[in-house]
């Protein structure tokens, strides 16, 4: 993946004047690659594998900077906001009137799988295949909804309410609290 994202970079290479963000993006980059041989962290193969983690993963800033438009970045809220509607109607489903034939066999495979028994009531997944994913995709429509409220779409609110039920009736503390910080914070903000 590092690999290509650099043969990416340098295939579409833009002459831009690059931001202040992007000079500190370099640097961080730099300062990264440098920890990456320190004889003090345990060997060249735990540097090598912790750039895999960390560098490669910011390489995806200039990618972004060379595709993304603002049209791209509305289109793929709306793609996500769909998404994250349809999960709360099938989790709310599940909630209610349990799961599927097929879900009830792969639940019995995965008999100690932690985090989907919580005090013997099996909670809702939707389609993904954790609670957890669930609950963070309900968090980001609900975070990406109160942000076209704030810029004047009301009927934003609407949607809200079923993502805001559906992840109350989830019951994962981060991700309630998680979000109302967000939208806190993008109140205070704009």
């Amino acid at each position: 993946v590092p690999l290509a994202a650099v043969a990416f970079l340098l295939a579409t290479r833009r002459n831009y004047r690059p931001a202040q963000l992007t000079r500190w993006i370099i640097g961080l980059l730099a300062l990264m690659a440098l920890e990456m041989v320190n004889p003090l962290q345990g060997g060249l193969a735990v540097g090598l594998s912790g750039g895999l983690f960390y560098i490669a993963p910011m390489l995806w800033y200039f990618i972004g900077r060379q595709v993304g438009s603002p049209a791209l970045v509305t289109r793929l809220g709306k793609a996500v906001i769909a998404i994250a509607i349809l999960a709360a109607l099938y989790g709310l489903y599940q909630t209610f009137f349990g799961f599927n034939y097929a879900e009830r066999l792969w639940l019995q495979l995965k008999e100690t799988y932690a985090s989907l028994n919580v005090g013997g009531v099996i909670r809702a997944f939707s389609f993904f295949t954790s609670p957890s994913e669930y609950s963070a995709f309900l968090s980001l429509g609900i975070v990406l909804l109160w942000a076209a409220c704030l810029r004047g779409h009301r009927l934003a609110l609407i949607p809200i309410v079923l993502l805001g039920v559906a992840l109350f009736l989830e019951s994962v503390r981060g991700a309630i609290v998680g979000s109302l910080g967000t939208c806190v914070i993008l109140w205070a903000l704009q």
